[in-house]
């Protein structure tokens, strides 16, 4: 079995690529999934190829069965294309999902949402709900960032995302925000919404708030002043759903 032990050989210069890259991503229609829980949970439909080093072949003795092409790399290798300080040692170069937009009237905006852990859990707790579309505005984190597919636990691979401009939000927006009327003494919860979440440094923008329907918190004790951005959207979207 050849095993690729350089970093110079084309086809590792292409997954670097792919993981720093979102241009690159976007130009090929691929990404990149590490680690052997994550890799193991995709369809293999979606997997182009898998790159594992011989301690995880060794380890893993499906990884034949989950990817017809299947190639083995160095702990060097490895290491140069890894996200990660301490590699895995599997690593999947995938197609990006195409899910079709059975929404159910649920979309999920992030604005201007740069963190990727905050990203990921957000991708993670849309899954576990049911819902299927996010909509990115402004400078948001990519979600197909190795950060965020890591942080999504497979979630990125059940949603429907796309880039939207301000004149593309048109619905029933409920914007999270401090300074909004308690969710929890909401009696006319809609059945079809556009939920938002900020970052957590600047909250919602002007031009969304602008937009939004109706701006919503969360209660909280006065002794703390905010919470997580992924976990204020999980736990506002858990209420809609289960109170819609």
């Amino acid at each position: 079995m050849d095993m690729i032990t350089s970093i110079s050989t084309p086809v590792i210069g292409e997954i670097r690529r792919l993981v720093k890259e979102s241009s690159f991503r976007r130009e090929c229609g691929n990404f990149v999934a590490e680690g052997y829980n994550i890799v193991k949970d995709i369809q293999k439909k979606d997997i182009v190829e898998i790159f594992v080093t011989n301690n995880a072949l060794a380890k893993y003795n499906n990884i034949y069965e989950m990817c017809e092409f299947v190639t083995v790399v160095s702990d060097k290798v490895m290491g140069a294309i890894s996200d990660t300080k301490t590699p895995s040692g599997v690593l999947a170069v995938c197609k990006m999902p195409t899910i079709s937009s059975d929404n159910q009237g649920k979309i999920l905006l992030l604005d201007n949402l740069n963190d990727p852990g905050n990203v990921g859990t957000i991708l993670r707790t849309a899954t576990a709900c049911g819902v299927t579309e996010i909509w990115s505005y402004g400078n948001c984190a990519d979600i197909y960032s190795p950060k965020v597919v890591r942080s999504s636990m497979g979630g990125v691979f059940h949603v429907s995302a796309k880039t939207v401009e301000l004149e593309d939000i048109k619905g029933n927006v409920m914007a999270l925000d401090m300074a909004g009327e308690n969710l929890y003494s909401m009696s006319d919860i809609p059945n079809d919404f556009i939920l938002v979440v900020g970052s957590e440094s600047h909250g919602i923008s002007a031009e969304i708030k602008a937009l939004a329907n109706r701006v919503i918190s969360l209660p909280m004790s006065e002794k703390m002043e905010s919470l997580n951005a992924g976990v204020s959207l999980s736990i506002a979207l858990y209420h809609l759903i289960n109170k819609a």
